[in-house]
């Protein structure tokens, strides 16, 4: 992986990450106007300016003479794309690839999913702090119930930051359902409305879900008193949480998607197959431009099908035999036959680059020992976040972050 700057642009916070090829450095700083900008600097002005006067500490730390890159991460409203552009390259900086809309939204699902892995990996081997219930439930899967591996596999999680909440729940590939969001000082109404939804995704009291990972600025600080709403007794919390975005840039992997429409004309399959090798064509240059090769991709192939008044569906065309294969899929994906049968509307190509990921070596908390776990009522401390341990919880320091733990 090339030495990198991973840069988080947030509504109140600017979250950086600087891999060197072996060391991992995290910090966050707030922005001066909190994304609200001044009549001199337009908004999003106090954030570039911060980044401009930033540069060069930032830039130091990688090593001389190696390619690098620098990633940035849009999430505040207030900040454009073409700005972020401008300003790395008045700073003389080659390579920058900037995301937003759904290829931003990867990064903090990048860490979660890092800290279930590790979590997955501690109860296959019978782990400090599994739950009773999750237990029991498992041993009980081969009565007709979720499979062991389907127990493991999906977590809880939030994201909260200054001024947001995101959760959901996480499955061991990275897919989120049952998701819930919106503004922080309507998180305690939030929780109880993604409790019912918990419940109706998992079962009675939840009991296929293990763990509740937090992450964010704020996440830690919640995560206990969330938990317990819903049912859960253990928390995970990894090192990076406060900076996931930054964190996530890095393990998250890229995506990309190409499309071709082809409105009413009703194309063949002959025609199908050219607009695919286009599609593909395009991602190859795509890719390229990434500095990576169509080995280190996986492509996915797919047609957008609908009949005349009926709504869309989307089906797959991996393999391609012919119009009636075509017709079949719809069908099986819930499209309503029609006079005339289904028409191919528009084909696409989605393109996930596997990047290499970079190891996360440990990062301190303040107030926890290595060797033994803490009681609570206990706060935990990283500069950019904190965990709250309450009464009738311990936490425990692990591999990647901090396990917490209902007593009882």
């Amino acid at each position: 992986m090339l030495d990198t700057i991973a840069i988080d642009i947030g509504s109140r916070y600017v979250g950086l990450c600087r891999w060197d090829g072996a060391t991992l450095i995290a910090d966050k700083v707030e922005r001066p106007d909190a994304g609200r900008g001044t009549a001199s600097a337009p908004g999003g002005g106090d954030a570039l300016d911060l980044i401009r006067r930033e540069w060069s500490a930032w830039h130091a730390r990688l090593s001389p003479g190696r390619a690098y890159q620098v990633v940035i991460r849009i999430e505040s409203e207030d900040i454009q794309g073409a700005s972020v552009r401008d300003l790395f390259a008045s700073l003389g900086v080659r390579w920058v690839r900037v995301v937003t809309g759904p290829a931003a939204r990867r990064a903090v699902p990048a860490l979660v999913r890092w800290a279930i892995e590790r979590e997955r990996h501690r109860d296959s081997l019978g782990g400090e702090g599994s739950v009773a219930s999750y237990n029991a439930a498992r041993d009980g899967a081969a009565g007709g119930g979720a499979s062991s591996e389907e127990m493991a596999a999906t977590h809880a999680f939030i994201e909260a930051g200054a001024v947001r909440w995101h959760a959901g729940l996480m499955d061991a590939r990275g897919q989120i359902r049952a998701e819930r969001h919106g503004p922080l000082s309507e998180l305690g109404a939030g929780s109880d409305a993604w409790a019912k939804g918990l419940a109706d995704a998992t079962g009675p009291s939840g009991a296929a879900v293990p763990a509740l990972v937090a992450v964010g600025g704020r996440g830690p600080a919640l995560a206990c008193a969330v938990a317990a709403a819903l049912g859960l007794r253990r928390v995970a919390v990894p090192d990076y949480a406060g900076t996931a975005g930054a964190v996530g840039l890095l393990l998250a992997d890229i995506g990309m998607e190409q499309r071709e429409p082809f409105g009413d004309a009703a194309p063949d399959v002959r025609q199908l197959r050219k607009g695919f090798g286009r599609l593909m064509d395009q991602a190859c240059r795509a890719v390229t431009l990434e500095g990576y090769d169509l080995d280190d991709t996986v492509c996915e192939r797919f047609a957008v099908m609908s009949g005349p008044a009926g709504a869309p569906v989307e089906v797959s065309c991996e393999v391609l035999r012919d119009e009636a294969q075509l017709v079949e899929r719809f069908r099986k994906g819930g499209g309503a036959d029609a006079a005339g049968g289904p028409v191919v509307r528009e084909i696409g190509l989605r393109v996930t680059i596997t990047t290499n990921k970079p190891p996360l070596p440990p990062r301190r908390w303040e107030g926890l020992d290595e060797d033994r776990p803490l009681a609570g009522p206990a706060e935990l401390r990283q500069p950019d976040t904190t965990i709250v341990v309450p009464y009738g919880w311990h936490a425990r320091r692990i591999d990647g972050g901090v396990r917490i733990v209902r007593d009882g």
